[in-house]
């Protein structure tokens, strides 16, 4: 790791070699050492195409927005109408489960089910919401794996 200049950038290290992918996930590796030291210049002897935006590999950045969205309505409704069956720092920390489950079970939980009849004060407490998502971050995820 290079260290950081006075600026805060880092400083030039010199390189050794460049590793990239081609078309079809074949990995090539140019050992700088060997064709010189300008990596741009052992890049164009080795054959590698131009660097353009039509060979940049897509951005997928706008998945991340529906899950986004799902956390803020959920946020929005706790703070909009009181939860039934737990605790709103409960189902804050529940909503944070891997693949938006924790969502789905806030949304089948307190808004498409009838009004709890159990005893007044019993609910879902935070330790409860903390259990659940440490459950589920650990869990859910390899679980899924192994489904998908």
């Amino acid at each position: 790791m290079p260290a950081a200049g006075a600026d805060g950038f880092p400083e030039e290290v010199a390189l050794s070699q460049v590793i990239y992918t081609v078309d079809g996930g074949r990995t090539r590796v140019v050992d700088l050492l060997v064709n010189g030291p300008d990596p741009y210049e052992a890049l164009r002897a080795s054959g590698a195409g131009q660097f353009t935006p039509a060979t940049a590999p897509p951005n997928r950045d706008w998945a991340a927005y529906p899950g986004l969205l799902m956390l803020v309505l959920v946020i929005g409704s706790l703070v909009a109408w009181p939860p039934r069956r737990g605790t709103r720092p409960f189902w804050v920390l529940v909503a944070t489960v891997f693949a938006g489950l924790g969502v789905l079970a806030y949304a089948l939980r307190e808004l498409a089910t009838e009004p709890h009849a159990g005893p007044e004060g019993h609910r879902l407490r935070w330790t409860h919401g903390f259990l659940a998502a440490v459950v589920g971050g650990l869990f859910l995820p390899p679980l899924l794996g192994l489904l998908l």
